[in-house]
């Protein structure tokens, strides 16, 4: 047997401070995240987001919110329109989105923001590729009304492509391969200019969204942004409802844990998404029991300050057998199942 030589007594001092630190490591403190944030650009719902810190600069950013769907990045997103006074697509091209959802302008099918003067465009193309000119091997729609108040004109996908007669799609981020990140095959969420800067998330940021009815859960990364005055949180790709709703998505709230600091630079990298979420829920050891159900709670509700049975977007099944306050508090206790479940299946040791 090895014998190993005793330790020295801890200074009493030291030992104090050290007991002392390991109470601050091991909780987490949650707090309201100043800001405005809501569901959606237009007519959307006001959005509370909790901040948990902890030791080491742990960070995560919790939330609920109804999903809204982000197409920017599909080859297929954006066709040319016929003319001014008809955008509907040009050769019975079937975009996923509308050409007007490419600008900074006003979205759906409002044709106002075209102008037959491109003096008086004053959107940017924001949702598809553009230029002043065409470049070596790039074509160029110069429709007078399709120049941007930069002077710039969308430009199509490369010759040759499945689909060169679309517009070339754009997202704030490429994909490795210089691309946009296509949203029919990326779980992305979209990254307002709010939470930028009151969150200190940024493109490339990775978090979990968990449906909380369900337990249906995805990985996501930041991959598209919105502009300088963009609060919404709940705008995200199609495969990210997909993943989470099986088709469209209902207005049921969708819990978010972002992970900001977790970017790996300017290039998105979704297929290091599991990776990284391992890594950053494995923090979650570092703290203890009460700060872990805490968490769990919040998933389930979220919004600062609320008991778990506001803000529900589905009815508890009430009967004669289970009176409301049963009811509701049987589905808190779903709730938090499911979230746990899908906090262990992304690696987290809850």
């Amino acid at each position: 047997m090895v014998a190993y030589p005793a330790q020295p007594p801890r200074d009493p001092g030291l030992a104090q401070l050290y007991a002392e630190q390991m109470k601050t490591r091991l909780k987490l403190d949650f707090s309201r995240l100043p800001g405005s944030f809501v569901s959606k650009h237009r007519g959307g719902e006001d959005v509370a987001i909790t901040r948990a810190t902890g030791f080491y600069g742990f960070t995560a950013l919790i939330f609920k919110t109804p999903l809204n769907e982000d197409l920017d990045g599909a080859p297929n997103s954006f066709a040319p329109p016929i003319s001014l006074a008809n955008l509907d697509p040009q050769g019975g091209l079937q975009p996923v989105d509308h050409i007007a959802n490419a600008t900074n302008g006003k979205t759906g099918t409002d044709r106002h923001i075209f102008h037959a003067d491109s003096a008086d465009n004053k959107y940017l193309w924001t949702g598809v590729k553009s230029a002043a000119a065409a470049g070596a091997a790039q074509r160029i729609d110069q429709r007078e009304f399709l120049k941007d108040s930069l002077g710039r004109f969308p430009l199509f996908r490369p010759a040759g492509d499945a689909f060169a007669d679309f517009y070339a799609p754009q997202t704030a981020m490429n994909a490795a391969d210089g691309q946009a990140v296509n949203p029919l095959e990326v779980p992305y969420a979209a990254l307002s200019h709010e939470l930028k800067t009151k969150g200190g998330v940024e493109l490339g940021d990775v978090g979990l969204a968990i449906r909380v009815s369900t337990g249906a859960s995805t990985g996501f990364i930041y991959a598209d942004a919105g502009g300088e005055n963009s609060t919404s949180v709940g705008e995200c790709s199609r495969k990210m409802i997909r993943n989470l709703f099986g088709g469209a998505a209902s207005d049921e709230d969708v819990c978010y844990i972002v992970f900001p600091n977790t970017s790996l630079g300017a290039v998105a990298r979704p297929d290091r998404i599991p990776q990284i979420l391992q890594a950053k829920l494995q923090d979650f050891a570092l703290f203890d029991f009460t700060s872990t159900e805490e968490l769990i709670d919040r998933c389930a509700n979220p919004q600062f300050g609320e008991r778990l049975s506001i803000g529900r977007r589905f009815l508890a099944p009430v009967g004669f057998r289970a009176p409301l306050q049963v009811a509701l508090r049987d589905w808190d206790s779903i709730a938090r199942a499911s979230v746990r479940m899908a906090l262990r299946r992304a690696g987290a040791p809850v």
